[in-house]
C-alpha cells in the first residue's frame, strides 16, 4: 500500500479503533487506482486524483467518517450516506470496525473513482 508518512504520523493521535478503521479504508481507497494520492490536508487524511476524491475524519466517541467529495453525484444504493445538507460532499459514518459496511464502501469507492475520472472535483490538478 502506497501510504503517506504524513498520514501515518497524523494517525498516531487517533484512537486504536479509529486507526484500524482508517487502515482498512486506506487499503480500499489506494487499491482502487494507482493514480490516487494520499496526503494530509486540513489536518485529516485526504485522497486526490483529478481533484479531491475522499477524506477520512475522526469523530468523537471513536467513530470515523469517510467523505466522498462528489457524493451528491453518486448512487447511494446501500442508503448509508449522511450529509445531505451539504452541497457536494456525502459521508459514511463508521461507528466501529465491527459495524462498518466495508463491502459497500468498496463499491462506493470504485464508483467515486470512475466519476472522478470524468469530472474534476474542486481543484485544477490533473493526474
Amino acid at each position: 500500500m502506497r501510504t503517506s508518512v504524513a498520514v501515518n504520523l497524523l494517525l498516531e493521535s487517533w484512537t486504536d479503533e479509529q486507526r484500524q478503521m482508517c487502515d482498512v479504508l486506506r487499503g480500499i481507497i489506494l487499491d482502487a487506482s494507482p493514480s490516487i494520492l494520499e496526503s494530509v490536508k486540513f489536518n485529516i487524511p485526504f485522497y486526490t486524483m483529478n481533484g479531491f476524491l475522499f477524506y477520512i475524519s475522526p469523530i468523537k466517541k471513536g467513530s470515523v467518517q469517510l467523505a466522498f467529495c462528489q457524493g451528491r453525484l453518486m448512487d447511494d444504493f446501500a442508503a448509508v450516506f449522511t450529509g445531505h445538507d451539504r452541497k457536494e460532499v456525502r459521508h459514511i459514518v463508521l461507528p466501529s470496525i465491527d459495524l462498518a459496511p466495508f463491502d459497500a464502501i468498496q463499491a462506493y469507492v470504485y464508483e467515486a473513482v470512475a466519476l472522478n475520472k470524468t469530472r474534476r472535483s474542486f481543484t485544477k490538478d490533473k493526474v
